[in-house]
């Protein structure tokens, strides 16, 4: 096994000098649990910044570590098929009511295979309500969709609706405020080392951070 692990980085390293050679755009991997929500939103860096980074969404419809699993399934699968190398790998994932067995080892076994996670808890839906207010109070999905259509309505006139297309772009004015008001549930988490089970909080932020250093 050992040897294995060996000979894999060791390609990987000569895949990266390679990649950096030939000036290859930055490539980043997502695998999200929804199969239309996240992949709606971070589609957008996909289509408008192909300019400056390559961006692969697949959503799997999976959770935690299933989710994992079959994104490092896909990765190695690109990987081999494409002879190149991510420079990113994200999962994307929701709390939810999964067991905080399953959860954690979710998180587990992303440390061990080096993929970052955009988790949230309760659900992903908790970044859209960042956009509006800072709230750090308990809520399950059911509350943060019921806050999400009263703030649509006045905002936009009518309710939120799951897998909106464009929705990255009626909430995009909003998005300094949405990362500064996750950062702020992450510092004040009583535990650091458990914050991903503190409810509510969410990484996504740090993805979309990661994502607009190609914004232009």
């Amino acid at each position: 096994m050992g040897t294995d692990n060996i000979h894999h980085k060791r390609k990987a390293e000569r895949l990266e000098r390679t990649r950096k050679k030939k000036n290859v755009l930055p490539y980043i991997l997502i695998v999200s649990e929804g199969a239309v929500t996240e992949p709606n939103y971070f589609g957008w860096y996909k289509k408008n910044c192909k300019q400056f980074i390559n961006v692969e969404i697949f959503g799997e419809g999976k959770n935690t570590s299933s989710l994992v699993r079959e994104a490092i399934a896909i990765r190695n699968k690109i990987q081999s098929r494409e002879n190149i190398v991510f420079d990113q790998v994200w999962c994307v994932f929701d709390k939810d009511s999964f067991t905080d067995s399953d959860y954690n080892n979710a998180f587990l076994l992303c440390g061990n295979e080096n993929i970052q996670v955009a988790y949230s808890n309760e659900c992903f839906e908790l970044w859209y309500l960042l956009h509006f207010h800072y709230y750090n109070t308990g809520m399950d999905r059911q509350l943060i969709y019921t806050k999400l259509n009263e703030l649509f309505k006045e905002r936009y006139g009518f309710k939120y609706e799951k897998n909106m297309q464009n929705i990255f772009e009626m909430l995009r004015p909003l998005q300094a405020g949405a990362i500064k008001r996750a950062r702020s549930l992450e510092k004040n988490c009583t535990n650091i080392a458990s914050i991903h089970n503190q409810n509510p909080s969410t990484r996504v932020f740090k993805l979309v951070e990661e994502l607009n250093k190609y914004v232009r």
